[in-house]
Protein backbone atom coordinates (compact mmCIF):
# COMPACT_ATOMS: atom_id res chain seq x y z
CA UNK A 1 0.00 0.00 0.00
CA UNK A 2 2.56 2.33 0.62
CA UNK A 3 4.06 1.85 -2.59
CA UNK A 4 0.13 2.96 -3.94
CA UNK A 5 0.45 5.88 -1.90
CA UNK A 6 4.32 7.06 -3.24
CA UNK A 7 3.08 6.39 -6.87
CA UNK A 8 -0.60 8.62 -6.20
CA UNK A 9 1.50 11.59 -4.46
CA UNK A 10 3.65 11.62 -7.46
CA UNK A 11 1.08 11.75 -9.79
CA UNK A 12 -0.37 14.75 -7.85
CA UNK A 13 2.64 16.67 -7.86
CA UNK A 14 2.31 16.53 -11.79
CA UNK A 15 -0.42 17.75 -11.84
CA UNK A 16 -0.91 22.06 -12.25
CA UNK A 17 -2.67 24.12 -9.23
CA UNK A 18 -5.86 24.81 -11.95
CA UNK A 19 -6.06 20.89 -12.44
CA UNK A 20 -6.00 20.19 -8.32
CA UNK A 21 -8.60 22.78 -7.91
CA UNK A 22 -11.04 21.62 -10.22
CA UNK A 23 -10.60 17.41 -9.51
CA UNK A 24 -10.49 17.94 -5.45
CA UNK A 25 -13.33 19.43 -3.28
CA UNK A 26 -14.58 22.38 -3.32
CA UNK A 27 -15.37 25.17 -0.70
CA UNK A 28 -19.04 25.68 -1.53
CA UNK A 29 -19.51 22.13 -1.45
CA UNK A 30 -18.02 21.70 1.42
CA UNK A 31 -18.67 24.42 3.75
CA UNK A 32 -22.34 24.16 5.28
CA UNK A 33 -21.82 26.91 7.98
CA UNK A 34 -19.29 29.24 9.10
CA UNK A 35 -19.33 32.08 11.97
CA UNK A 36 -16.69 33.80 13.42
CA UNK A 37 -17.47 35.59 17.00
CA UNK A 38 -21.60 35.41 16.07
CA UNK A 39 -21.42 36.90 12.09
CA UNK A 40 -21.97 34.64 9.32
CA UNK A 41 -19.29 34.02 7.21
CA UNK A 42 -19.41 31.99 3.32
CA UNK A 43 -17.28 30.69 1.17
CA UNK A 44 -15.49 34.38 0.22
CA UNK A 45 -13.86 34.38 3.60
CA UNK A 46 -11.68 31.42 2.28
CA UNK A 47 -8.44 31.48 -0.27
CA UNK A 48 -7.97 28.22 -2.51
CA UNK A 49 -3.99 26.53 -2.11
CA UNK A 50 -2.97 23.47 -3.13
CA UNK A 51 -1.01 20.42 -1.60
CA UNK A 52 0.47 18.01 -3.44
CA UNK A 53 -0.52 15.66 -0.83
CA UNK A 54 -4.03 17.03 0.02
CA UNK A 55 -5.18 19.03 -2.86
CA UNK A 56 -7.48 21.64 -2.46
CA UNK A 57 -7.03 23.29 0.66
CA UNK A 58 -8.30 26.62 2.22
CA UNK A 59 -6.90 29.35 4.06
CA UNK A 60 -9.60 31.90 6.18
CA UNK A 61 -8.37 35.18 5.18
CA UNK A 62 -7.83 36.86 9.07
CA UNK A 63 -8.07 39.89 7.46
CA UNK A 64 -11.76 40.67 8.07
CA UNK A 65 -11.76 38.49 11.10
CA UNK A 66 -11.15 39.77 14.45
CA UNK A 67 -12.06 39.05 17.87
CA UNK A 68 -11.71 40.73 21.38
CA UNK A 69 -13.28 38.36 23.36
CA UNK A 70 -12.64 34.75 24.77
CA UNK A 71 -14.92 31.85 24.53
CA UNK A 72 -16.53 29.76 21.76
CA UNK A 73 -19.19 32.65 20.64
CA UNK A 74 -16.25 34.36 19.96
CA UNK A 75 -14.19 31.94 17.94
CA UNK A 76 -14.74 30.41 14.77
CA UNK A 77 -17.16 27.37 14.12
CA UNK A 78 -17.33 25.47 11.35
CA UNK A 79 -19.51 22.62 9.76
CA UNK A 80 -18.24 20.74 6.86
CA UNK A 81 -19.06 18.09 4.58
CA UNK A 82 -15.85 16.52 4.17
CA UNK A 83 -17.39 14.00 1.06
CA UNK A 84 -16.32 10.85 1.83
CA UNK A 85 -17.72 9.28 -0.81
CA UNK A 86 -15.00 11.36 -2.63
CA UNK A 87 -11.96 9.87 -1.08
CA UNK A 88 -9.35 8.15 -3.09
CA UNK A 89 -9.28 4.32 -1.18
CA UNK A 90 -6.83 3.09 -0.82
CA UNK A 91 -4.64 6.08 -0.92
CA UNK A 92 -6.82 8.08 1.81
CA UNK A 93 -5.56 7.01 4.98
CA UNK A 94 -8.98 8.03 6.57
CA UNK A 95 -11.85 10.63 6.98
CA UNK A 96 -11.36 13.87 8.02
CA UNK A 97 -9.46 17.30 7.66
CA UNK A 98 -6.43 19.01 8.74
CA UNK A 99 -6.41 21.95 10.49
CA UNK A 100 -3.06 24.57 10.31
CA UNK A 101 -3.10 27.39 12.69
CA UNK A 102 -0.55 29.64 11.40
CA UNK A 103 -0.35 33.38 11.83
CA UNK A 104 -1.78 36.00 8.83
CA UNK A 105 0.00 36.83 6.25
CA UNK A 106 2.06 33.60 6.46
CA UNK A 107 1.95 30.31 3.79
CA UNK A 108 0.07 27.12 5.96
CA UNK A 109 2.29 24.26 5.47
CA UNK A 110 -0.44 22.00 5.31
CA UNK A 111 2.03 19.02 4.85
CA UNK A 112 4.17 19.67 8.05
CA UNK A 113 2.04 21.11 10.24
CA UNK A 114 -1.53 20.91 11.42
CA UNK A 115 -3.85 19.10 13.55
CA UNK A 116 -5.88 15.98 12.21
CA UNK A 117 -9.59 16.29 12.74
CA UNK A 118 -11.71 13.00 12.47
CA UNK A 119 -15.64 13.24 11.49
CA UNK A 120 -17.67 14.58 14.33
CA UNK A 121 -18.05 17.41 16.94
CA UNK A 122 -14.42 18.72 18.13
CA UNK A 123 -13.20 21.82 19.71
CA UNK A 124 -9.90 23.62 19.80
CA UNK A 125 -8.80 26.04 22.21
CA UNK A 126 -6.25 29.07 21.58
CA UNK A 127 -4.26 31.14 24.25
CA UNK A 128 -2.39 34.07 22.98
CA UNK A 129 0.74 35.21 24.68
Amino acid sequence: MQTRDLFISSEMSKLNTSTIERLGHNIDDMLLHCSFNSKICNSSFFTPISSTRYGSCYTLKSDSLVSTTPGPQSGLTLILNIEAYEYVSPSSSGNGIKIVLHEPGSYPFVEEQGVNIAPGRTSIGLNRD
